[in-house]
This record gives structure tokens, C-alpha cells and sequence, in this order.
């Protein structure tokens, strides 16, 4: 099942477009690599799919109901106060209807009685009564202090909150952009084990190569606003690029080929004609 599709989507910054008629489709449980250049449009193309940026044109079509959770590639240090706020920032919304809905079981008269049911159901949908055990589940996980500041956290530290926090609300489809930034092997190793255990669809952008392996099962590569699918992992990405190249380098020189003894025809047929004319 389809998640999310963009349709024939494009940006363009300055002269020319960054994402070209770019199509693309994540299913429910793939895990998708996204790699090319730096300055290649990744972080763009990555905003366009969460719908943080609307494309110039083309459409961007998300599954109902699906839910898409994101670690962006840079986070402001006081983004958050203490690691317990990021944590439960996950869940602001379902958190303020739990307190509209009891603000309104308080009050004494039906109308109240039934805003309050009614907001009941939506937080049922939304599995939003286990979100306070969901939270206290991952400050044990984490063990970094529900009241330390966000901000004396390492950059990976601050990364693994980040990370926790964008999986908390269980997304169908979770974004990352370099997660692998400021982690150490170990973490990466972590990491790794983490999204390999995910259920949700995956699309992420990342240096790490060995990451990339393990965790793709299809790269998608983004090269002067176009975008080519690639199905396996990165290594399967690499054999299958270098067969295409061959491909390409033999059908150019058999172009070159062909051209250079069109080229040595022409000059036989003017050389051919200028005798004729001499004579």
C-alpha cells in the first residue's frame, strides 16, 4: 500500500529547478535511502515529502489517516527546556485535548458532558491514554534526567532525544535527515539496531555507507533535480550504477564511433566532388 506520492513535483531555487518533475512512491514497511550530492536538494526533498514545504508544482498525495514523524538534520538548543518537555512535545496535541476533555467533564451541565465525550473518542483514536506511560517509557530508555536541559546535551545526546521523540507517536512514515550526525560508532551501531526493529516505513538521508547497507531496501538517488530508484541495498545500488555506466560508455563510443566515420564519408565525398570538378 501506498503511504505517500509526489507526482511530476518541482522546486527551483534561482535559475534553475532543484527537483525536476521528481516522482516518487514509499510503501508501507520499506526502508528508503535517499543519497546524492551535498548541495544536491536531499534536505528539500525530504520537506516536500513531510509537506513542511509545498512544491512550485506537482502534488504531493499522503495516505488518510497516515501519520508522518521527522528528525530534521539541525535543532535549536532551546528548542526544548529539559528532555522530559522534547519528550512530551511529541504529544502537545493529544496532551491539550486530554486537559480540554477534563476542564469539561468538571462542568455540571450536558453540553459540557458531551464535548467532553465526544473529545474522549478522538483521544481513543488517537491512542493518546497511553501517551504519559509512552513518555516515562522512553525517559528510562534514554536515561539522561527528565529535568535536564535540552541545551547542556551533547549533539548526539540531543540527537537521541530527538530520535525518541519522533518515534513516540508511532509514525507510518518517520523522515531522517543525517541521523548519524554527532553519533559515535557505538550509537550508530544503536542506531541502526533501532531501525532495523521499525515497523513504520522509513526514508532517510545519510553519509554513512555501512548504515546505508544495513538498513535500505531501496536507494533512491537525487542528481540535478532528477530522481532514479535503485531496488536493494547500497551495495546492489553500486553494482547495478556501474552496469549502467558500461552500458552508457559503450553506447557512447559506439555513437563516437559512428559519427567519426560519418565524418571520414563527408571528407571523401567533398574530396570525391572536388576531383570531379577539377577534372
Amino acid at each position: 500500500m501506498a503511504l505517500l506520492s509526489l507526482q511530476d513535483v518541482e522546486v527551483s531555487f534561482g535559475a534553475g529547478p532543484i527537483l525536476d518533475d521528481v516522482r516518487l512512491t514509499i510503501g508501507a514497511g520499506e526502508r528508503v535511502c535517499l543519497i546524492g550530492r551535498n548541495g544536491a536538494g536531499k534536505s528539500t526533498l525530504l520537506d516536500v515529502v513531510s509537506g513542511a514545504r509545498l512544491p512550485d508544482s506537482g502534488q504531493r498525495i499522503l495516505a488518510t489517516g497516515a501519520v508522518i514523524g521527522q528528525l530534521p538534520q539541525t535543532a535549536s538548543a532551546d528548542s526544548f527546556g529539559t528532555v522530559e518537555a522534547a519528550l512530551r512535545d511529541a504529544f502537545r496535541d493529544t496532551f491539550a485535548l486530554i486537559e480540554k476533555a477534563a476542564r469539561l467533564a468538571a462542568e455540571p451541565d450536558e453540553r459540557s458532558q458531551s464535548a467532553a465525550e465526544a473529545l474522549h473518542q478522538e483521544i481513543d483514536s488517537r491512542r493518546g491514554w497511553s501517551a504519559e506511560r509512552m513518555v516515562e517509557a522512553a525517559l528510562e530508555e534514554l536515561a539522561l534526567g527528565r529535568v535536564t536541559p535540552f541545551r547542556d546535551l551533547s549533539g548526539g545526546q540531543q540527537r537521541r532525544v530527538l530520535l525518541r521523540r519522533a518515534m513516540l507517536a508511532s509514525p507510518d512514515l518517520l523522515i531522517l535527515d543525517e541521523p548519524t550526525n554527532h553519533l559515535d560508532l557505538e550509537a550508530i551501531e544503536a542506531l541502526t539496531e533501532t531501525l532495523l526493529s521499525w515497523r513504520g516505513a522509513l526514508l532517510m538521508t545519510t553519509h554513512d555507507r555501512r548504515a546505508i547497507d544495513e538498513l535500505a531496501t531501496r536507494i533512491i538517488e537525487l542528481d540535478r533535480g532528477v530522481l532514479t530508484s535503485w531496488p536493494g541495498n547500497y551495495q546492489n545500488y553500486l553494482r547495478r550504477r556501474e552496469e549502467r555506466e558500461a552500458v552508457e560508455r559503450t553506447a557512447n563510443a559506439k555513437a563516437d564511433r559512428r559519427l567519426a566515420e560519418e565524418e571520414v564519408d563527408r571528407k571523401s565525398t567533398r574530396l570525391n566532388s572536388s576531383h570531379q570538378i577539377i577534372s
